[in-house]
Formats: C-alpha cells, sequence, structure tokens
C-alpha cells in the first residue's frame, strides 16, 4: 500500500489486514495503491487497485459578516465582537473539525481571546471572541477562519467598529407641567417686628415653603449597546429664583448619582422654566440631552400676578412705606401674626434678606380662605377696613386670583 501521507506525517494504515474485510485509514486526500494478497496454502494472487479518497467541499464562513458591527458588553472602555462559524461541507452533513481564526489588520489594542497574538485554533463549535477598545469606533478589523477537516479552506471579513454612543433623550418630558404645591419645603424664616421703624418687638417667624413635583422622563434614550444609566442637573441660568427656592437637583456640571431609572422626580419651591439636563451612560461613552420644562401653578395664577394687585389700590396706600437705598427695603417690618401694623408691600428685599414673597407667605395659611392676605381687605382687620376695591365680593377679580394662588401652593414664581 502507498499514498499520500497527512500534514502531520501520518501514513495510512490498514486495520484488520487478514480479515476479508479490512478498512483502509487515510490521513489525507489523494490517490492510494492498495494490494490484496490472496493465498490457499497451494497457489496464491494478488491484485491492485487504485482507490482515490477524496472530501466533500468546505464552505467556510462565519458570522457576523462583511460590514458594520456594534459591539457588546462594555466594561472599562472596551467591547466583544462575538465570531461564531457557520462553516459546512457542501451537499453533506456535518462541519469542519477545527477552526483557525486570525486578525490580519485593524486598529491597535485588540485581543483574540484574551490574547494579543490574534491567532487561535480551536474545534468549530467554539467560537472566538475579538475584543476591541471602543476608541476603534469607525476602524476595520480584518478577519480571517480557516476551517478544516482533512482538507480546508479559508474566508475573510472586513468588520467595521461602529459607533457605540448613546443619544440621550427628553422626549417623553412634558415641556409644560401643570403642579400643586404644598408646604412641604425647607423652612422659611422672616424677621418680624411690632413697629414700622424696627423700633418695637422684633422676633423670627417660621413656615414651610411651599414645594411641588416635576416629572422628569428619559425613557425615549437609546443605545446601541450595554444598559443605560441616568443622571440629571439643571442648568444653573435656566433655574427660577434658585438661591432662595433651589430645585432637589444639582446645579450642573454636577449630576445625581447614575441611576438605572429612567424616571426621577424634580422637587421644586417656585413656578417659571427649568432648563433640565439630561445625561446617559452605557458603559463606553455618554451623551446629554437638556429641555426646558415650564412649571405652572394650578388655575394659572403665578405670583407676579400678585405683586401687580399689591402694587395697586388698595395696597398703594399703606402698605407702600419705607425708603428703598440700591434695592433694599430699608428698616425692620414684617410683622408676623399681629393685627394692627400693616407689612411692606414694597417689591424690594429688607435689609434683613427678608423678599416680598416672604413677606406676603407670612400672611398665607395654605389652601385657606382665612389668609390674612384675603381676611384683611375683605372683611377688614386692626386699622383696615373690609370692602377694598377687588376684594368686596368673593367672586371679585383680586379676590379669585389671591384665594387661586393660596389654594395653589403659593408657589414664589419667577
Amino acid at each position: 500500500m502507498s499514498g499520500p501521507s497527512g500534514p502531520t506525517g501520518a501514513v495510512p494504515i490498514i486495520s484488520n489486514p487478514t480479515s476479508s474485510a479490512a478498512t483502509l485509514n487515510v490521513p489525507n486526500v489523494g490517490p492510494y495503491l492498495v494490494q490484496l494478497h490472496v493465498d490457499d496454502g497451494i497457489s496464491s494472487d494478488a491484485v491492485l487497485q487504485t482507490v482515490t479518497v477524496s472530501e466533500p467541499q468546505i464552505n467556510a464562513n462565519f458570522n457576523p459578516a462583511t460590514g458594520s458591527v456594534t459591539v457588546t458588553s462594555p466594561s472599562a472602555g472596551r467591547g466583544n465582537i462575538a465570531l461564531t462559524s457557520t462553516s459546512s461541507y457542501q451537499n453533506v452533513a456535518g462541519t469542519p473539525v477545527s477552526c483557525r481564526w486570525q486578525v490580519l489588520s485593524g486598529p491597535a489594542g485588540a485581543l483574540l481571546d484574551g490574547s494579543t497574538l490574534l491567532d487561535v485554533t480551536k474545534p468549530c463549535g467554539t467560537g472566538a471572541v475579538l475584543n476591541v477598545p471602543t476608541a476603534s469606533a469607525g476602524g476595520q478589523y480584518n478577519v480571517q477562519l480557516t476551517a478544516s477537516a482533512i482538507g480546508s479552506n479559508v474566508i475573510a471579513h472586513l468588520l467595521t467598529v461602529s459607533n457605540s454612543a448613546p443619544t440621550a433623550n427628553l422626549n417623553n418630558t412634558s415641556a409644560a407641567q401643570t403642579v400643586t404645591y404644598s408646604a412641604t419645603g425647607p423652612t422659611i424664616n422672616v424677621t418680624t417686628n411690632t413697629a414700622i421703624d424696627g423700633s418695637g418687638t422684633s422676633g423670627n417667624f417660621a413656615f414651610a415653603s411651599a414645594a411641588a413635583n416635576v416629572s422628569l422622563d428619559g425613557s425615549a434614550s437609546t443605545t446601541p449597546t450595554g444598559t443605560l444609566t441616568y443622571s440629571w442637573c439643571v442648568l444653573a441660568a435656566q433655574q427660577p429664583d434658585a438661591t432662595n427656592f433651589p430645585a432637589s437637583i444639582p446645579i450642573c456640571p454636577t449630576k445625581t448619582a447614575p441611576s438605572a431609572s429612567a424616571t426621577t422626580t424634580m422637587t421644586v419651591g417656585a413656578t417659571g422654566s427649568y432648563g433640565v439636563q439630561l445625561t446617559v451612560d452605557n458603559g463606553f461613552t455618554s451623551a446629554t440631552a437638556s429641555r426646558t420644562v415650564s412649571v405652572s401653578p394650578g388655575g394659572g395664577v403665578t405670583f407676579p400676578t400678585i405683586v401687580n394687585v399689591l402694587n395697586s389700590a388698595p395696597c398703594s396706600g399703606c402698605h407702600q412705606y419705607g425708603s428703598v437705598v440700591n434695592g433694599v427695603l430699608q428698616g425692620v417690618f414684617n410683622p408676623a401674626s399681629q393685627i394692627g401694623t400693616q407689612p411692606s408691600w414694597t417689591n424690594a428685599s429688607t435689609q434683613e434678606g427678608d423678599t416680598l414673597y416672604m413677606r406676603v407667605r407670612q400672611r398665607v395659611i395654605l389652601g385657606s380662605s382665612n389668609s390674612l392676605l384675603l381676611r384683611c381687605p375683605h372683611l377688614g382687620c386692626g386699622g383696615m377696613g373690609g370692602n377694598q376695591a377687588g376684594f368686596v365680593n368673593t367672586t371679585d377679580t383680586n379676590y379669585t386670583n389671591f384665594l387661586t394662588w393660596i389654594s395653589n401652593g403659593a408657589p414664589p414664581g419667577n
């Protein structure tokens, strides 16, 4: 017997060479010359026959195919491309025995099954993993597969690493939200005095500021790979009265801690426009989106409407006293609960730092028509007689506006 040897030098072997039914084990494809010799002890004979060994053609192929590839399993700025052999025999069941994976070219920093050699041979039933840095986005890796049994076949795919950046989206956050405020915010302290000129008994009046919840939704954000986390902040230039009534989420660039939830609640202490910024991160990289959220009180009456009334009749007389120097109201005013000494409705902060909103709110019982702000001009109190203009009837415009504003939490507005 003679014939081609195998790739590793193996030679053909006949098992059971003295049996009438023997098996020829060949290490390669090609022609093998086999001799059969028979002998009955008296005479003998021999015959030669060429046995040509062939193998079904191997169709080498693998996934992903040539084109754009999105990496998966983000970690520390890297991601994976799973390589899976789909090689087969032509018109015959079964698959090749071994697959040799090689990265012929591509951006630096790649690993093949954890190795920098970028050349690994393994059973075809077990895929390989090409791990690449995310900085290679847009780069191309030329990956070659050699599928082998007795013979072999080769194929190469040019894989382009896609951009793995996420997209932040705030389309599911309502740009206009109407909310009702309640006395659940931080405590506000107002300096008080029983005399207009500050010569009386001074004190302090404390009340809970108004607060409401605004819904933020980043669920329209997308990512080609990985899992998103969500962080929130408010743009510094887009927050009404951030000094006295800051929102519950921080001012950018400081952000809330990353969360798996796409939704959150922002507690606000004022009406007006808030510039909300969302940051999403998929483990590879991050993206941001901003949206202006206009917060309005139920009933639509904002504090500027109340200021307009306070600065007009019937409030432009005895409530407009004291001098304003450089925008600061001089003197200690602001009696709190006592009746008889009117607070100043001048639209300026006192030298103690009390704003007009603070001085007004000390006269308000949220949600109640018993608020002194309504009761005094309507029914009279102390030195003020009732039936003041706009407060004669409970249906008068001023009365209705004040009660609506009080009933909806009396937000300061902007």
